[in-house]
């Protein structure tokens, strides 16, 4: 999600007087993201649909991700309906 729309979503959000509430943090690093978890929901979701052994996760429960794999993990968050907030 781009900066406008989650800024979009948010003030849309806040119109309807919702508190908004994330499961996921997604950073950009630029060639690679870190999915920080948020809460436990999000970390047994990482647990059971990523892993600790796939591949090079030193800083578990994050995830690091490359780029190439972004969308369909997005897709499978958004499937289970969890929610990422996109900063950089």
């Amino acid at each position: 999600m781009d900066k406008s729309a989650q800024k979009q979503f948010e003030q849309s959000a806040r119109s309807f007087g919702q508190k908004l509430s994330f499961d996921f943090r997604l950073e950009n690093h630029g060639s690679i993201y870190f999915l920080r978890p948020l809460n436990k929901s999000a970390v047994e979701w990482v647990n059971e649909n990523i892993g600790e052994n796939n591949g090079y996760q030193p800083q578990w429960p994050t995830v690091l991700i490359e780029t190439r794999y972004l969308v369909q993990i997005l897709e499978g968050l958004a499937a289970d309906g969890l929610c990422v907030r996109l900063t950089n």
